[in-house]
């Protein structure tokens, strides 16, 4: 996990119907934030070697994904449907 430098990253987006979309960045350059023209906006956290730890999708800020990983970040672990326990995938 290496510093970015973000100044190149785009801030924002802009479709053809005029709807802007926004986007915050870590000091790592790793998206932190997308938030769309009605204001829905998803949120990403990252472990310390910049790995996706959770994941949390517009209109559901209570309900997040938690990533987990092996120790040599091989295999993803991702949790099974409702979140009853880890499974492995990939």
């Amino acid at each position: 996990n290496t510093a970015a430098n973000t100044k190149y990253l785009a801030t924002s987006s802009t479709d053809d119907a005029g709807n802007t979309s926004a986007y915050t960045f870590n000091g790592a350059g790793n998206r932190l934030t997308s938030t769309d023209a009605l204001a829905a906006q998803a949120v990403l956290t990252y472990n310390p070697d910049g790995i996706v730890a959770t994941a949390t999708a517009p209109g559901n800020g209570s309900n997040r994904t938690v990533y987990g990983y092996n120790t040599d970040h091989s295999s993803p672990l991702s949790p099974r449907w409702r979140g009853r326990a880890w499974a492995r995938s990939g």
